[in-house]
């Protein structure tokens, strides 16, 4: 039961003691206007505006006192009228015996019909009126300036870099504002424990008519910013198959946050594997024809600057990075089917458009490699794989992401969207560079997930992947494997190995395809919460062809036609649904074990398949 009672309205808002604002400022800042509802909630509001603007005008000591009137000129305070203690209900006991009732529902209620003990009492205090008018009373105080800034506890960082996050100078006029700004980017750059920024001398009394002076103390406690990492595991790949693989991984990084005091990052990483049946095999005699241990070794140099070219554009935090790369993969472990020898450089610019939408990321990258190749339909020669010749790729890559999850890593609520139209020469050293542009083509890929949360631990995901090879000047060369699309697998359909679908070659190798469509649907749901165990239901759907036609000429509408076959549109999509479990580390983390089930199946192919990741399908 609700009783309305009365609506208040403001009369008008008086506005006093202002002189170095102009009267339209001041009315710009107001939200409440003559003739308004009464909100105590937006008046606070209004305060608070007027004395955040003349913080940043250089008047931090400036006091708003607010008020409100009744129209005969008495004033009251600017709240909402509240009961007398002694005629609210206070206890669950009291409430039951107040003519309240459970409602059902997922979350019961309880619904009371009134929340006084007796019909006499009245509301006290704060706003009854039908007419109110609101006073603001402004006291400016001096004006105050900028003095001496001292820096203290930046044993390691550069003075510059505190002082590019929070651009001061002796003279300024003092901005409030900028402060807690410039005081929020330092944190944000991950060198300090801890940031203080103290005001000195604004307590003084100045004659009147001079500035006032204050000086700035910004203190910080430096975090620690070099360490080295170590990491070990083990991946099995494909364990029910002939080709199963029990990978033994490492990876070492060395972390320097703040390269010569710079706020700069350098972060040299190295990586490695081997497949440890091998050695099984080896030993076992099994292993005819091969030569040697199979492994991977990768290496990168990683440099960040979390606020490239701040200081002479304005521009903030926009991140550059520089990557020279050098990969060496006999495995197939970085894309399963595809052995590479690679080396190159990596550019990217990104940076977040707040100003236009939350969470709305832009990145320019650019990268140049030299690139080898051997997949399983390629040759080898006395047990020795004969690789592709080398050739120079040079890529642009774009992307935008608006990312909305309430997580990254364990997502139950939001959206994720990303576009990736990667521009990219084939051979950019062919013929003395001549193809770098008549070689080019588009790599289009567009991802996009939702996340619904229901039954208060019940997550439903939704992720659909397009991805299309859009040749330019009429090209016709097939994509080198290492730039296709892959598919089959704990990232894509779950119910087959990993990347085994798809067009296949003159030994039935998978090939990878240069037009992908990929759908996956899965539910998540609680096991046992107090070990952060979670069940999981999904669906997964994939399409992979290629765009050429019986002739073997390429064409724009080739890939549709190929994808969608007029006597049978759907012969091309494979499925598979499944089961799996999800272990949370530090409940974020997610260890994925799955085993899918192909709901296709075709002569040859297996009933299904396990997987095991660390991370989502999706």
């Amino acid at each position: 039961f609700i009783d309305e009672g009365e609506q208040t309205t403001v009369e008008r808002v008086d506005v006093t003691g202002y002189q170095v604002v102009a009267p339209g400022r001041i009315q710009r800042l107001l939200q409440v206007k003559r003739q308004a509802p009464f909100v105590p909630l937006e008046v606070r509001a209004d305060h608070s505006r007027i004395s955040q603007y003349y913080g940043t005008i250089g008047y931090p000591r400036a006091q708003v006192r607010t008020s409100c009137r009744r129209l005969g000129g008495e004033r009251i305070a600017c709240d909402s009228p509240r009961l007398p203690p002694m005629c609210q209900r206070t206890s669950f006991e009291e409430l039951i015996d107040g003519a309240c009732q459970w409602r059902e529902g997922a979350t019961p209620t309880l619904v009371c019909e009134r929340r006084v003990r007796s019909e006499e009492c009245q509301f006290e205090d704060g706003v009854v009126d039908e007419q109110i008018i609101i006073q603001h009373e402004i006291d400016e105080g001096p004006r105050v300036r900028i003095g001496e800034v001292l820096l203290k506890g930046n044993f390691k960082t550069r003075s510059g870099v505190i002082f590019r996050e929070l651009p001061v100078e002796t003279g300024e006029l003092l901005n409030v504002q900028e402060l807690i700004e410039g005081q929020g980017n330092m944190r944000s750059l991950g060198l300090f424990d801890s940031v203080s920024i103290e005001t000195i001398g604004l307590d003084d009394e100045e004659a009147p008519g001079y500035d006032q002076v204050a000086s700035l103390i910004i203190s910080v406690e430096e975090s620690r910013t070099h360490f080295m990492d170590f990491r070990f595991g083990v991946e099995g790949r494909d364990p029910a198959s002939d080709s199963r693989r029990l990978l033994l991984t490492g990876e070492t990084q060395y972390t320097n946050n703040n390269l010569m005091g710079s706020g700069q990052r350098f972060r040299p990483r190295l990586i490695g594997a081997m497949d440890t049946l091998d050695l099984t095999r080896l030993r076992g005699g099994e292993a005819s024809g091969v030569t040697g241990l199979d492994y991977l070794l990768g290496a990168e140099l990683i440099y960040n600057h979390p606020r490239f070219l701040k200081g002479q554009t304005g521009i903030d935090k926009l991140f550059l990075t520089i990557t020279p790369f050098y990969l060496i993969d006999q495995l197939g472990v970085t894309t399963d089917q595809v052995l590479r020898e690679e080396w190159g450089l990596r550019l990217e610019l990104r940076k977040e458009l707040a100003e236009w939408l939350e969470r709305f990321f832009v990145t320019m990258g650019v990268e140049a490699k030299q690139a080898a190749t051997w997949t399983p339909n390629d040759l080898r020669v006395n047990g020795e794989r004969i690789f592709s010749p080398r050739r120079a790729t040079a890529k642009l890559l774009p992307e935008l992401t608006l990312d909305r999850r309430d997580s990254p890593l364990n997502p139950t609520r939001g959206f994720h969207l990303q576009f990736k139209p990667e521009l990219v020469s084939g051979d950019a050293l062919a013929q003395g560079g001549e193809e770098l542009i008549g070689d080019s083509y588009w790599r289009l890929s567009i991802a996009a997930s939702v996340f619904f949360r229901f039954w208060n631990d019940f997550t439903l995901g939704q992720g659909v992947r397009v991805g299309q090879i859009v040749p330019l000047f009429d090209r016709q060369t097939l994509v080198p494997p290492d730039e296709r699309f892959y598919l089959g697998g704990v990232g894509s359909v779950r119910g087959f190995s990993g990347n085994s679908l798809g067009p296949v070659g003159e030994l039935q190798q998978p090939t990878g395809g240069e037009f992908m469509v990929n759908y996956n649907l899965e539910l998540r749901y609680p096991l046992v919460r107090n070990w952060s165990l979670y069940g999981a239901t999904f669906f997964d759907v994939g399409m992979l062809v290629d765009c050429f036609d019986d002739d073997n000429q390429r064409s724009g509408s080739q890939c549709y036609d190929n994808a969608f076959p007029e006597d049978e549109p759907f012969r091309q999509f494979r499925g598979a649904a499944g089961i799996g479990l999800r272990y949370l580390l530090v409940d974020q983390i997610p260890l994925l074990f799955d085993y899918g089930m192909v709901l296709d199946r075709r002569p040859g192919e297996g009933f299904g398949s396990f997987h095991f990741n660390l991370g989502y399908t999706f």
